[in-house]
């Protein structure tokens, strides 16, 4: 039993095994509904079919207001060797470049190298040239991709980066990044400094649940 918006009592329909109550607001009658399930949904992966092509972006196709959060990871090796991952953030669909536009603090996790800019047009996502470009080589992405449609929070970035050089040595880092002006990025673009990508690269998308 509940009440009506004039007081009066109302009966409310038995619901699904599992489900809870869920208030419709003042004056609404609640209902029985699904809990929304946590963790991870998978939202797209891009896979890398030739050698022409330079960055994988995820745009407003699946960067929507269903989910304030995203996760992504995979895996990307170069065509030229020894390269620094990057990354922008896209506002309309298009990869932010502008000079001022980013902040970021990169370290090794084995080394004290460390690389940071706050007035960057980019985001390196590495202090030192992590990706080889062998088969055994190449760079393992996992990045949190944060209130990117937000008004209310500037968009940011943390990453994780495992990769291995030239040399076949494993090397890796922590990254956090943002965006310093306060707008809505509806996308972000992952790529290397210099050159394309390996067949085969491959990221995933995937949103979290709020």
């Amino acid at each position: 039993i509940s009440w009506d918006a004039s007081g009066n009592p109302v009966a409310v329909a038995a619901g699904t095994s599992g489900h809870y109550l869920k208030s419709q607001g003042a004056g609404s009658v609640p209902v029985f509904a699904a809990a929304s399930a946590a963790g991870l949904t998978k939202l797209a992966t891009t896979t890398i079919s030739g050698t022409s092509t330079g960055s994988i972006e995820f745009n407003s196709t699946y960067i929507t207001s269903t989910y304030k959060n995203y996760f992504i990871k995979g895996y990307m090796i170069p065509i030229t060797d020894n390269r620094y991952p990057k990354a922008q953030f896209l506002t309309s669909d298009s990869a932010v470049s502008t000079s001022g536009y980013y902040g970021y603090e990169a370290a090794a996790t084995a080394s004290s190298a460390y690389n940071s800019a706050n007035t960057a047009t980019s985001i390196t996502l590495s202090p030192v040239a992590i990706a080889g470009n062998a088969s055994d080589e190449g760079c393992a992405w996992q990045i949190w991709f944060n209130n990117p449609l937000s008004t209310d929070f500037v968009t940011t970035l943390n990453a994780q980066m495992d990769g291995f050089n030239s040399s076949g040595d494993h090397m890796g880092c922590n990254v956090s990044a943002g965006a310093n002006t306060l707008e809505a990025n509806n996308g972000i673009k992952l790529y290397f400094d210099s050159g394309n990508l390996t067949a085969d690269s491959y990221l995933t998308l995937y949103g979290i649940a709020n």
